[in-house]
């Protein structure tokens, strides 16, 4: 990790702000002249962060920690934490006394998304969000600034969005690895370097069907690239996605229009919260609506739904879609991950599990 941050932060020669959510919006951190990086979910050895965090936080808030404790985040320029959950919104503190080397800015995110009030309340935080950034960066954003980015990253999601359509449809030739790596690194390269990969993945021929099921994947963070070289292994083949490093950030349909007039921080607050509903927002249709949506637009029977060990929003808004989800056909697959070294054993045995019974037929599966 240390190594690669410093290569995409020599590479860019931008200064780089670290993001522990996709509800971090890119354009703000953008017009500021520097690039975002989502912080993945590295499995390791808990030590260091054990002295700051009670052991049942999640793997992900705990991997956070650990790597800037020890070193692997000392690229980053400054780190934004969303009011994602407790564990996040509450590192702030933490990690303002423990790393003073990368200076913390918080954001907070309205939970009811469809409130009168959501978007005014946003558009101030992202405006307290980008103060705080350009006291830290040494550096001001006006409204061109802003509107610039916008369009960069309008142009960008675009991108991303039609490579999603390619990718499902022709799934046997493009691997999980290769897909989720154009993902995650994304946010770092640049449009047209952007426009070359996904190219040359979309000109991959075909192989051959092989059998294994097609999945949609629902979760917050997945170790890269061993959760889904597992996948590819194991001939897992993910449909459509709402995970943080996936769809959550990229969206699924194009912006909303902007109005006349309107202010590019506000474009940019409305635009988040039409773009993302996840397990601790909720927007007009209800709870796990948009979740329930897209899984059904996909298509696919399976849902493979991945939670973090502890504490993840998404293993209780589970507990209340599965009836839903399974009264239209659907069948669920929960699979707990700890975030931890040595893991990936166990969770072989279980995908290995759960594939060959979906193999034996429905009428043997059980979840």
């Amino acid at each position: 990790m240390k190594v690669a941050l410093a290569s995409l932060k020599a590479g860019s020669s931008r200064p780089v702000v670290g993001s522990a959510s996709s509800w971090v919006p890119v354009e703000g951190v953008e017009a500021l002249g520097a690039s975002l990086f989502r912080v993945p979910l590295v499995p390791g050895k808990i030590s260091h962060a054990a002295a700051h965090l009670q052991s049942s936080c999640c793997g992900y808030g705990k991997g956070i920690l650990e790597l800037a404790l020890s070193g692997g985040l000392g690229s980053l320029d400054a780190m934004v934490f969303p009011s994602l959950c407790d564990t996040i919104q509450n590192l702030t503190d933490i990690w303002t006394l423990t790393v003073p080397g990368i200076p913390a800015v918080s954001l907070y995110v309205p939970v009811n998304m469809a409130s009168t009030g959501a978007a005014p309340f946003l558009e101030t935080e992202l405006r307290r969000m980008m103060e705080g950034l350009s006291r830290i960066l040494g550096k001001n954003a006006g409204d061109d600034d802003l509107e610039a980015a916008i369009e960069a990253w309008r142009e960008r999601r675009r991108l991303v969005r039609s490579f999603y359509e390619k990718k499902r449809g022709a799934a046997a030739g493009i691997t999980a690895t290769e897909a989720y790596g154009l993902l995650y690194a994304s946010d770092l390269l640049s449009t047209d370097e952007l426009r070359l990969m996904a190219e040359g993945l979309e000109a991959r021929p075909a192989r051959k069907k092989a059998e294994g099921i097609e999945v949609f994947l629902v979760g917050t963070g997945f170790p890269f690239p061993g959760f889904f070289r597992l996948l590819d292994e194991l001939d897992v083949r993910i449909v459509d996605d709402y995970i943080c490093g996936g769809r959550a950030f990229w969206g699924y349909a194009e912006e909303p229009d902007r109005a006349g007039g309107e202010a590019p921080l506000a474009a940019v607050a409305r635009g988040l919260l039409a773009r993302v509903e996840g397990a601790t927002r909720r927007g007009k249709a209800g709870e796990g609506a948009t979740v329930l949506e897209r899984i059904r637009a996909s298509g696919t029977r399976h849902v493979l739904w991945v939670t973090q060990k502890f504490c993840d929003p998404w293993g209780w808004q589970l507990g209340m879609i599965r009836d839903k989800l399974e009264k239209a056909g659907v069948r669920v697959f929960a699979l707990e991950m700890g975030g931890v070294e040595g893991e990936e054993g166990m969770l072989r045995t279980r995908l290995e599990a759960y594939v060959e019974t979906v193999r034996m037929g429905e009428e043997y599966f059980d979840t």
